[in-house]
């Protein structure tokens, strides 16, 4: 408990500012991954289909986390058309690289689209 009581005090402080502290940053993203350990994890990684009752399916990893530097958090922007289209793109928060979207579709991770190059499926 005493770790949320920190990360409540850092996050109240630091509410207003554009930019966090580094200490800040590290306590609540965690350590970045290194390459090789990035690689496994990439490398351990199944593709899952999942599916609608009309047959409509798609891609989903079975874990989502940025691809290019293992952060496990992503915010997602503002939908950029107007309500009935569908468009949005969800970055990474450590790094800020886009990591998926969706645009009139079901949410695309681009591990997935990695992975099926990597894997030639």
């Amino acid at each position: 408990m005493n770790k949320y009581k920190r990360l409540d005090k850092y996050y109240r402080r630091h509410n207003n500012s554009n930019k966090l502290p580094r200490k800040t940053k590290k306590l609540l993203l965690g350590r970045k991954l290194n390459k090789s350990k990035l690689r496994k994890r990439i490398a351990s990684i199944k593709i899952l289909t999942a599916s609608l009752e009309n047959g409509y399916s798609w891609s989903v990893p079975s874990e989502c986390f940025c691809p290019y530097c293992g952060c496990d958090s992503a915010r997602t922007g503002p939908m950029l058309a107007g309500y009935p289209e569908v468009y949005y793109y969800s970055y990474c928060l450590r790094c800020n690289r886009a990591v998926g979207c969706a645009d009139n579709s079901q949410f695309i991770h681009f591990l997935c689209e990695i992975l099926r190059e990597e894997r030639g499926l």
